[in-house]
């Protein structure tokens, strides 16, 4: 903020700030929708994007996005280096790809 002398004046308010209540509530809608109503795939897939950055520390997220397409949801995370690589399975005979990352 700009005060009169020209000196910056700084609020603090943190997670109380306008628009991190505003995401807040946003994430939480979401959630709800997620969790209560039906949602064709292609906005399921822009309601995970929207969220993938808060899968990691939120854990209701995690659990509604995971309930409707868990491997979507372990895709998006992967593509954002926000969980490791699973094992490819062992089968004799079959050699598995191993998953590259698109986009990166």
């Amino acid at each position: 903020l700009e005060a009169a002398g020209s000196r910056t004046v700084s609020s603090g308010l943190g997670r109380f700030a306008s628009a991190a209540q505003t995401w807040s509530a946003t994430v939480s809608l979401l959630i709800a929708i997620v969790s209560f109503v039906r949602v064709e795939d292609d906005i399921f897939e822009q309601i995970l994007d929207l969220l993938a950055d808060e899968l990691p520390r939120n854990e209701d997220a995690r659990r509604a996005l995971d309930a409707v397409n868990p491997d979507a949801v372990w895709l998006a995370l992967y593509e954002r280096d926000l969980v490791e690589p699973m094992t490819a399975p062992m089968l004799e005979g079959v050699a598995f790809s191993p998953v590259e990352k698109t986009g990166s």
